[in-house]
């Protein structure tokens, strides 16, 4: 379980500049920016990878009585506290945009990939040069084994010249 305010894709729309800002600390401890009209003509909370509707929550939320109380603000604040599953959690580091959170996922995911395919790529050359050393070996014995076959045919041959000779000496 999760909380938004704990995410690092949790942003900021600033309407009247029509752009993503980091959620600052303000934003996680107060539901509203530093300097922002507490309103939602002036900025929303949203997910950046939107996998949730922030801004249909704190919609819903205006019903809430407390809520409903102390303005969008706390809106904003009950529904980033509030605990969720959710795939796409990462940690928030401060200082660091959303749209960076992101990369740094997208630069771990790579590295990842990277790794276990220089792993797979080791286990290949590792099984080819045991496939080579037991080929060579295999082709050494053959060798071995041809070698022995010659030396013992060269053997049988000489044997049975000898008994040729022993035979065709002439009897005196």
């Amino acid at each position: 379980m999760a909380k938004c305010k704990d995410c690092g894709f949790l942003a900021v729309w600033i309407r009247l500049q029509n752009r993503f800002d980091e959620a600052s600390e303000q934003v996680r401890e107060q539901g509203r920016p530093e300097g922002v009209i507490n309103n939602e003509e002036s900025f929303q909370a949203k997910c950046f990878i939107r996998k949730h509707d922030l801004v249909a929550e704190i919609e819903t939320n205006k019903k809430s009585v407390l809520a409903g109380a102390f303005g969008y603000g706390a809106r904003v604040l009950e529904v980033i506290d509030t605990e969720r599953a959710c795939a796409g959690y990462t940690t928030w580091m401060q200082g660091f945009h959303p749209k960076e959170h992101e990369q740094m996922l997208l630069n771990h995911e790579m590295l990842e990939r990277q790794r276990r395919h220089s792993t797979f790529s080791l286990i290949v050359g590792i099984l080819a040069i045991i496939g080579t050393l037991i080929v060579a070996f295999m082709s050494n014995m053959s060798a071995h084994i041809a070698a022995e076959a010659t030396i013992k045919a060269a053997q049988m041959q000489i044997e049975a010249h000898r008994e040729i000779s022993k035979q065709a000496q002439p009897i005196n």
